[in-house]
């Protein structure tokens, strides 16, 4: 039986052979956004950021620090952007 720590190190040890196998110009790119500064969400984007560099995918964090007073509007727009940027592969919005 595999434990839950050692699954995911076979995963992310896959995964990253997967990447470096793939004939591609530019790695893959994550990008967090993050609304406000709660510290469970600190603690899981430095998580997500160390497993991007174990496994080969760029990371990218937005911290909109102010998040309540950050308008619908002002977060649709930055996703929309990030849309657009052929260079992200993944969105994650963290609040």
């Amino acid at each position: 039986m595999v434990s839950c720590k050692e699954y995911a190190q076979i995963m992310k040890q896959s995964l990253k052979e997967e990447i470096n196998g793939m004939n591609m110009k530019r790695k893959p790119k994550l990008c967090v956004v993050q609304i406000g500064s709660d510290e469970a969400s600190n603690s899981y984007i430095k998580g997500k950021c160390k497993d991007c560099k174990e496994v080969g995918i760029e990371f990218l964090h937005i911290h909109i620090e102010r998040g309540d007073n950050v308008s619908e509007e002002e977060l649709i727009n930055t996703i929309r952007d990030l849309n657009e940027d052929d260079s992200i592969d993944g969105i994650i919005i963290q609040l």
